[in-house]
């Protein structure tokens, strides 16, 4: 091993130096199971840099169980949690697929509850899987419920809506082909057209 000092070293002449034997064998073994790729995220495969324009936040009774079954259940990766000195997770962050999701315990004090303290909600989210069936089945084994079983939908959709244990409805869907204004009307829906990208309304 050289014993030349490495300030000396930068004043000498720009030559190559191979490198240790070793360290560049780690670093091809590095490169060659490192290498970049561009293919598109799967669905359900995690961006933990992701940032929702809309991010839903739900409040649920028990937290912490709640991260664990959609950890489960879709997939969902944990980017971080802030806990209290009650044990109550304050503020949580999921990254689900393409998406994230905050959640966090309920504090009835301040009058943040959940919908099994609520007794319902309005409110329910879709998630797209590859396999809905595969889905759909875990999630009630792990303890939801059958709101709707799964079925192909008209819309082109194959989809079942699902509680979990704390109250929250999801539709688990995958989409199969596209359908178009005939098959809605079909099914008794009045197709309306949303003004496209740049339109004046």
């Amino acid at each position: 091993m050289s014993s030349t000092d490495a300030f000396e070293a930068l004043r000498a002449e720009t030559i190559p130096i191979d490198p240790d034997p070793a360290f560049a064998r780690r670093v091809r073994e590095h490169l060659a199971t490192h290498r970049p790729t561009s293919k598109e995220p799967a669905v359900n495969e995690p961006d933990l840099h992701v940032v929702n324009t809309v991010t839903p936040y739900l409040v649920v009774a028990g937290a912490a169980a709640a991260i664990d079954y959609y950890i489960a259940a879709f997939g969902a990766v944990e980017h971080h949690r802030l806990v209290g000195d009650d044990g109550r997770v304050g503020h949580a962050e999921l990254v689900v697929g393409n998406s994230r999701l905050m959640l966090a315990d309920e504090y009835p004090e301040h009058g943040i509850v959940g919908p099994t303290t609520l007794g319902g909600s309005p409110v329910s989210f879709t998630i797209l899987v590859p396999d809905v069936d595969v889905v759909f089945a875990k999630a009630i084994a792990l303890g939801g419920e059958v709101v709707r079983p799964v079925e192909d939908q008209f819309y082109g959709h194959r989809q079942g809506m699902m509680r979990d244990p704390w109250g929250h409805r999801w539709s688990v869907s995958t989409p199969i082909h596209v359908r178009y204004e005939a098959e809605a009307e079909a099914a008794g829906f009045e197709y309306r057209r949303g003004p496209a990208a740049g339109e004046q309304t």
